[in-house]
């Protein structure tokens, strides 16, 4: 059989991509193994505090649900938007992203007409761990819904 430098090379990149994919699969193999030791010792540590609430601390920790019964907020709270992935939000998760920022603002400051720029990106770095350099670019299409004002330094979102 004859074979080509071609071949050759086709067979050295092969066996190197072996490699690596081995190498790969020895690490996820890893980190199964550390998310399964995990969820073992979560599990034991939820197992020896179920047994102490029922047990030993069983009328303290029922007079403590029947407590926050009794002081916990009679409306339902409204789910909270969560974002999975700070590194890429999608437009559909923007849109939602800055509608609940603008309703959380008003909530914290009923008299307040207008948000600026600067504290929405505080926000998203505080609450959702988003880091971006300028709200303009990260909400490039949602801002166009909301009505802005001011200039390049001192933009805010004016709240209706």
């Amino acid at each position: 059989m004859s074979f080509s430098a071609d071949d050759l090379k086709k067979v050295a990149d092969l066996s190197n991509r072996k490699v690596q994919i081995q190498n790969w699969q020895k690490e996820i193999a890893d980190k199964i193994a550390v998310l399964e030791d995990q969820r073992a010792a979560s599990e034991r540590e939820m197992a020896e505090i179920v047994a102490l609430l029922e047990g030993d601390y069983k009328e303290l920790a029922e007079a403590a649900r029947q407590f926050a019964e009794m002081t916990a907020p009679k409306e339902p709270a409204k789910p909270k938007f969560t974002v999975y992935n700070p590194r890429y939000v999608t437009n559909q998760d923007k849109e939602k992203l800055l509608a609940e920022i603008l309703e959380d603002h008003k909530q914290e400051n009923p008299s307040a007409d207008s948000v600026t720029f600067q504290q929405v990106k505080a926000i998203l770095s505080s609450r959702y761990g988003i880091e971006t350099r300028t709200i303009g670019n990260f909400f490039t299409r949602q801002l166009k819904q909301y009505e802005t004002a001011g200039g390049n330094r001192r933009k805010v979102i004016v709240l209706k």
